[in-house]
């Protein structure tokens, strides 16, 4: 009934996607496979499977699949089953330790069916010592209600006799299950008691917590003379008495070789996910251009190839230092016109008369110490591009003759009757608002309908911060390499400090406090908080209530990763009530991706 009231509900198809529906169907499968209506199971497992691949819910779609290789076995299709199972197969290494425990439960009542009694335990025993881990007393309840079940349902057939059990499956089981993601200590540790007790290498084994001495998980406690010792983590040691044979002894020396690897693989996982939840590990950098391509630029830069062999002129707009010159040359680059010049021109730096004879050239005595022709920036760069910079700045007097340059691809140095047509692509680039510059009559309105055919916005730093820790850490690695500082990592808190300024000089000036603190920091150093600029760290923003919303205070004094972490977690909180649990709603109100929403939510426990 109280089902029934959920699924009513729904008002509209889209309802159906709501959290509380799509999970009250794992419910709803689990008591229809306990009163034995399982097609209706198998049919419901189906839709949670279609709800979770519609709504990208990977929690939901493993536990749909494992209930499905469940009814499929339970209903005698094990090719079914089996299919199933591979799809299970990507996620479950990484799946949380109630969802591991689920896929041996599910494997504990397969195996039971094809008369694998052996292994049926073994996968029991996995599921106990996992939900054992977790304090998850239900689901060990659960695994051993439907093992009864199972086993119920096989008294009155014929026996069929027991299948072996193969060795190399067992091992591969145990390798497996050491190396999970979720693994706690304690199960590696007893899945390596159990190898080594199946391959006959010792006469005593026992798993010891070494924060309560008194606590052993194994009746076999060996003799401290004799013992040798395999630790799992700080607190989990595996205490082994060998056998006295070289073959059991390399076998000892195998599993403390995987151990060791297991210790390994953990840090390394747990430096991935650390540094996943908050900043890329590498930074994505285009070697071409030598420059990181990564979030807004990523997607400027994917536009700058569709147009890039299209010769026609290009107009890249945003403030100052925000990487205008990198998607000038990235036009340059993509294009036909590599192999030939890209010069860039800085309209702002040159006076008017100055800027004209550097662009289009001079013939010898034109003016007053021309003692020598000179063919001009433009003839320079033929075949390949000139990049005008702040062209906002251009005078209205050598405006019109650029305007004849754009348009029929023709120049007249200065001093010179004659015209010469040059082959040479112009980007334009300016951090100023031309079309008020047109209105102001300080800009031909032709000559800017003339360079905005395509037009690039690059937004300021401040708008594109998930783009800061690749940045920085390409800068460090630039700058440690110029400076010979060696390898230097940049410190959470530092990373996360400048994530929160917001750098009116954009990427120029972040380069350049890279540069200072690198110059700073000793060979081999850290780059600590301390290193930021004074006027950087003083700016910081300060959190402050906001009227009429809820909201949250935070005190200057409190450690600067547990605020954020505790903002983070608030605010997701509230978007998933706002938005009842759907999650591409979710992301999109907190202004993050589906995956970055997912690697907090597992990084906080949300």
């Amino acid at each position: 009934m109280l089902l029934d009231s959920v699924a009513q509900s729904m008002r509209t198809p889209d309802d159906r996607t709501l959290y509380v529906y799509r999970h009250a169907l794992l419910t709803r499968i689990d008591l229809l496979i306990r009163q034995d209506k399982l097609a209706d199971a198998l049919a419901r497992a189906d839709e949670a499977i279609s709800l979770a691949h519609h709504c990208g819910d990977q929690l939901l779609m493993t536990l749909a699949q494992l209930a499905r290789v469940d009814i499929l076995s339970a209903l005698g299709d094990p090719r079914g089953a089996a299919l199933t199972l591979g799809d299970v197969a990507a996620h479950i290494q990484s799946a949380p330790p109630s969802v591991r425990g689920e896929y041996h439960r599910v494997l504990a009542c397969a195996s039971l069916r094809e008369g694998r009694a052996a292994e049926a335990d073994r996968h029991a025993q996995r599921a106990i010592q996992t939900f054992d881990a977790t304090g998850n007393r239900l689901g060990v309840e659960n695994l051993r209600r439907s093992l009864a079940r199972v086993r119920q349902q096989l008294a009155p057939a014929a026996d069929s006799g027991t299948r072996p059990v193969c060795a190399a499956a067992a091992t591969l089981h145990n390798i497996a299950e050491v190396f999970a993601v979720s693994a706690d200590a304690r199960v590696e540790a007893a899945e390596l008691s159990d190898a080594l007790k199946t391959a006959n290498a010792v006469t005593g084994v026992a798993v010891a917590d070494l924060a309560a001495p008194d606590t052993w998980d194994a009746t076999e406690r060996p003799e401290p003379a004799a013992a040798s010792t395999v630790r799992l983590d700080d607190r989990i040691q595996l205490t082994i008495e060998p056998r006295a044979d070289i073959t059991s002894i390399a076998t000892i020396n195998a599993a403390k070789a995987i151990a060791a690897a297991v210790r390994d693989v953990r840090a390394a996982r747990a430096y991935a996910e650390q540094q996943a939840a908050v900043w890329p590990a590498e930074p994505d950098i285009d070697t071409d251009l030598d420059a990181v391509l990564v979030g807004h630029m990523h997607e400027q830069a994917t536009l700058v190839k569709r147009v890039a062999r299209a010769t026609v002129t290009v107009l890249v707009l945003g403030d100052s230092g925000t990487g205008k010159e990198i998607l000038a040359r990235a036009l340059h680059v993509y294009s036909g016109r590599a192999p030939k010049p890209f010069i860039p021109v800085n309209c702002a730096a040159l006076p008017g008369h100055l800027l004209e004879s550097t662009l289009f050239g001079y013939r010898r005595g034109a003016f007053t110490g021309a003692d020598h022709d000179n063919p001009g920036l433009i003839r320079a760069a033929a075949g390949g591009t000139l990049f005008l910079d702040e062209i906002g700045e251009l005078g209205l007097d050598l405006q019109p003759k650029l305007l004849r340059f754009l348009e029929s691809g023709e120049i007249a140095p200065l001093g010179d009757v004659t015209t010469t047509k040059v082959n040479v692509r112009i980007v334009c680039a300016t951090n100023r608002h031309l079309p008020t510059l047109v209105q102001q009559g300080t800009f031909r309105e032709d000559l800017f309908y003339r360079i905005n055919i395509i037009r690039l916005a690059l937004k300021p730093l401040r708008e594109r911060r998930d783009e800061i820790p690749s940045l920085v850490t390409h800068f460090v690695a630039a700058a440690a390499a110029e400076f010979h500082k060696g390898y230097l990592p940049v410190a959470e808190e530092t990373m996360e400090r400048l994530l929160l300024y917001r750098w009116p000089g954009n990427i120029r000036q972040l380069q350049n406090e890279i540069r200072r603190m690198v110059a700073l920091v000793d060979h081999g150093g850290t780059l600590e908080p301390d290193l930021i600029s004074d006027e950087i760290l003083e700016a910081l923003p300060l959190i402050r209530p906001a009227s009429k919303r809820a909201a949250i205070a935070v005190s200057l004094e409190e450690n600067l990763p547990s605020a954020v972490a505790r903002i983070e977690s608030e605010m997701i909180k509230a978007a998933l009530r706002e938005h009842h649990g759907r999650v591409d709603a979710v992301a999109k109100a907190l202004g993050i991706s589906r995956k970055g929403l997912y690697l907090k939510r597992q990084r906080l426990g949300v």
